[in-house]
C-alpha cells in the first residue's frame, strides 16, 4: 500500500501551550477540530464519510505518524488564524473538487499563512 506524507507543516503558528485532547476515533476528531486545544492523533483514522469542519480559531494537529484512510474531502473546511497540522500519513485520499480548495488539509484559509512542505 502506498503511503503518503501529504502535511509535514500546514501553516507556521501553533495554538498556545494548552494541554492536547487526544483522540482516537473519526467522532473525537470533529468535535476537537471545533474547539481551541490543541489535537494529538493517538490511532490511524478512517474517515470515510467525513465531512470538513471549519475551525474558526485555528487549529493544531499533530498525527504522531498516525495514518488518515478514507478521506475525500479536505481535513478542514474554512480556517480562521493559523494552523499547524504535521506528522499525518494520508493514504488512498482522493480529494476532487472544483471549488478552489487548497489540497487534502484544508478547503480555504482565511486568515494566516499557509505552508506546505515535505511533499
Amino acid at each position: 500500500m502506498k503511503r503518503l506524507l501529504v502535511c509535514a507543516a500546514f501553516a507556521i503558528l501553533s495554538l498556545g501551550s494548552a494541554q492536547a485532547v487526544d483522540v482516537a476515533t473519526k467522532d473525537e476528531l470533529a468535535a476537537a477540530l471545533a474547539g481551541t486545544e490543541p489535537i494529538t492523533l493517538t490511532a490511524d483514522l478512517n474517515l470515510s464519510g467525513w465531512m470538513s469542519v471549519d475551525c474558526p480559531s485555528g487549529v493544531s494537529l499533530d498525527g504522531k505518524g498516525h495514518t488518515i484512510i478514507g478521506l475525500t474531502v479536505p481535513l478542514l473546511g474554512a480556517v480562521t488564524g493559523n494552523a499547524t497540522i504535521r506528522d499525518i500519513v494520508f493514504s488512498g485520499a482522493a480529494v476532487s473538487t472544483t471549488s478552489g480548495d487548497i489540497a487534502v488539509c484544508a478547503k480555504s484559509l482565511k486568515a494566516g499563512a499557509i505552508e506546505v512542505s515535505g511533499l
